[in-house]
């Protein structure tokens, strides 16, 4: 799958946890594939757009001028 360029990440939000909850997040991630952090940012933002609090994104595809060469993004 093609890498998307979004934008980076640079803020941390940090919260407290019991470790029942943090080893049911790390278990959660784990069967993904994803990190734990991944994982409660994936939560955070499905949670975000259902209340539309977050700006819709289209992210179009670039094209290439030239239709015989392959361009890789």
């Amino acid at each position: 799958m093609p890498k998307i360029k979004t934008k980076r990440k640079s803020v941390i939000v940090t919260t407290r946890l019991t470790p029942e909850i943090k080893n049911s997040i790390d278990q959660a991630s784990s069967q993904e594939g994803i990190s734990s952090s991944e994982w409660m940012r994936n939560i955070i933002v499905k949670e975000l757009r259902t209340r539309d609090l977050l700006p819709v994104t289209y992210i179009l595809p670039e094209i290439d001028e030239n239709p015989d060469r392959v361009k890789n993004v």
